[in-house]
């Protein structure tokens, strides 16, 4: 399951420089909320509010994590897949 974390305003100035994409991160001290479905594209009915308290430690690559994967197929094969 997908779930979305945000950042508003300060926490966004601060964490954004810091967080990079293909890196893996423990997150702590964020808040869960109802998620608002008209800013989101994630189906999950909750969300991680992280204001500029939140911890975000960057942690070595174990390998646990799967990387997405995508198959794609013509729309006429799609009955076979």
């Amino acid at each position: 399951t997908q779930i979305e974390g945000t950042f508003f305003n300060e926490a966004a100035e601060l964490f954004d420089p810091k967080i990079h994409e293909n890196h893996v991160y423990l997150f702590s001290n964020g808040c869960v909320k109802m998620a608002n479905k008209k800013f989101t594209s994630i189906k999950n009915d909750f969300c991680i509010v992280f204001e500029k308290n939140a911890c975000i430690l960057e942690v070595d690559d174990d390998g646990s994590i799967a990387a997405q994967a995508f198959e794609f197929c013509a729309l006429n094969n799609i009955t076979d897949v």
